[in-house]
């Protein structure tokens, strides 16, 4: 309940107590800023819940220890500029952010946030009005919880590295982000990410970034709005499904040069899914489970092209029901193992199968059945199918 004219600066203390609050400033209002940096160490929990505070927040190089509780919370503070986590910034515990408004940015670029068996950073609710970064290195071993946060710049969390085995490595659900996603270059996620109804106003781009969770959902964007387009490429990585179900995207989907690994369910489920412009699976797109756009709307072409679809014992590509504004492409090196199901589709433009190769044999390696295709079908020039092709009702 302190009042400060000034600057709160502990940069260099030392706040030692282990089983309760190492530093209490709950509910201070500080026209200056706060300097918890420069080997800054406290161990215990550091408690700014309900501050107000005049200008930045700095912890770099700052150490915070309360395992298996609050390190460090900003509940319902309102701060307004930036808040430094970064360069050496380490935290042993749970920090918190739940509620607050930050007037600048939310800097945890080389920071380091560890708390196994939970959250290890909570913005749940939070209103960031610039970036928030987490890039160069930055570490949560914990889930990032960013459930309802309004974020007015971008997220950006390339090249760092989220672990939460068997939960949520990065939890986003029903946030909004003004401007892009970014979640590549480097970007590692060894738990689910989950982006359910989170609204994105720029791209959603996961360029060469791994997403790990083999027996669930690697990433999940189910029913997100995503203003501009979807970067699945360039070495991206799942394993585990990755979930579009529903989404609403308003440029294009691009997987090129991406691999989705599901074989026992869906590689990457994009069922009713809106796209406005193209999707792109292609130049050496790699999946290992079903592709589904069923029932999807896309706006321009599908081009599968020099693409490799595994799913031997079921879909290795499934689009019935599907509306393509323009045409499809499955040649020029595409190969199914699998069903190709595209019945009951519509084609604005051609379907070009020619140098495909369709393989299901005992079985329907082509289902064209009912489709609508406004201008030529292709199957010739080295086209290939070991099964049947069906174009019954076309």
């Amino acid at each position: 309940g302190a009042k400060i004219a000034g600057q709160l600066n502990c940069s260099g203390g030392h706040f030692i107590n282990p089983n309760g609050d190492a530093l209490n400033a709950q509910g201070t209002i500080i026209d200056g800023p706060v300097f918890l940096r420069n080997h800054f160490k406290a161990e215990g929990t550091v408690l700014l819940a309900g501050s107000k505070i005049g200008s930045q927040i700095d912890c770099e190089q700052a150490s915070f220890i309360k395992p298996n509780g609050y390190a460090l919370i900003f509940q319902e503070a309102e701060i307004n500029e930036s808040v430094f986590l970064r360069n050496g910034f380490n935290a042993k515990g749970i920090v918190s952010f739940t509620g607050s408004k930050i007037g600048g940015r939310l800097d945890c670029s080389n920071g380091s946030f560890i708390n196994p068996d939970g959250c290890s950073l909570i913005i749940h609710r939070a209103e960031i009005i610039q970036d928030f970064l987490m890039t160069n290195r930055g570490t949560a071993n914990g889930t990032v919880f960013l459930v309802g946060a309004r974020i007015g710049g971008q997220l950006n969390f390339n090249k760092s590295s989220f672990v939460k085995l068997n939960g949520y490595a990065l939890n986003a659900q029903e946030a909004e982000i003004s401007e892009s996603v970014c979640l590549g270059n480097g970007f590692e996620a060894k738990g689910a990410v989950w982006l359910s109804g989170t609204k994105i106003g720029g791209q959603l781009v996961c360029t060469k970034g791994a997403f790990i969770n083999p027996r669930e959902c690697a990433l999940n964007a189910q029913r997100a709005e995503i203003g501009q387009d979807v970067l699945l490429t360039n070495e991206f990585k799942s394993e585990g499904k990755v979930v579009l179900v529903g989404a609403r995207i308003g440029g294009q989907l691009d997987c090129s040069k991406g691999f989705f690994a599901k074989p026992d369910g869906h590689a990457l489920n994009a069922q009713e899914a809106e796209i406005g412009e193209s999707v792109f699976l292609k130049d050496g797109c790699k999946a290992e489970g079903t592709i589904s756009l069923v029932g999807a709307k896309v706006g321009g072409q599908l081009v599968c092209s020099l693409s490799s679809f595994i799913k031997p014992d079921g879909n290795s590509l499934n689009a019935q029901g599907a509306e393509i504004g323009d045409a499809v492409f499955l040649c020029n090196g595409f190969k199914s193992e699998g069903r190709v199901l595209l019945v009951g589709a519509k084609i604005g433009g051609q379907l070009d199968c020619s140098q495909g190769s369709f393989i299901k044999p005992n079985g329907y390696a082509l289902n064209a059945q009912g489709i609508e295709i406004d201008h030529d079908a292709l199957l010739n020039n080295d086209f290939k199918s070991e099964g049947m092709v069906s174009l019954v009702g076309a």
